[in-house]
């Protein structure tokens, strides 16, 4: 499993990181390319930890224009997210359930290996 994620990561055709929880989770909009953290002001009392695309400043490549995030925003979208999800909770999981109920039906498959063989 892991060595199929390893390529399925190379396939991705970016630099992936998980370092951190949202690292290579948010793609920009302008070149693609994944956002991850950086620090600004790392020793002063202004320490602020952005997100910005990891392609921005590419070299040989157009500067990416996408914006900067900053990790209090992104940890607030994500609650508002999270959020939505749970006040829908038992229509989220209703839906898991037929998705997974229709999608784990090996039924046909089973009896057209089985028709198959004999």
């Amino acid at each position: 499993m892991v060595q199929a994620e390893i390529r399925r990561r190379k396939g991705l055709g970016k630099t992936y990181s998980g370092n951190t929880v949202f690292a290579s989770k948010i793609i920009g909009g302008d070149c693609g390319g994944y956002y991850g953290p950086k620090v600004w002001h790392s020793t002063d009392k202004y320490r602020k930890v952005i997100y910005r695309c990891n392609a921005k400043y590419k070299e040989g490549e157009p500067k990416c224009k996408t914006p900067t995030i900053t990790e209090e925003d992104i940890k607030s979208a994500f609650i508002r997210a999270f959020n939505t999800l749970k006040e829908n909770k038992e229509q989220l999981l209703d839906d898991c359930q037929y998705i997974q109920s229709t999608l784990g039906d090996t039924a046909l498959i089973d009896a057209q290996l089985k028709s198959a063989i004999e």
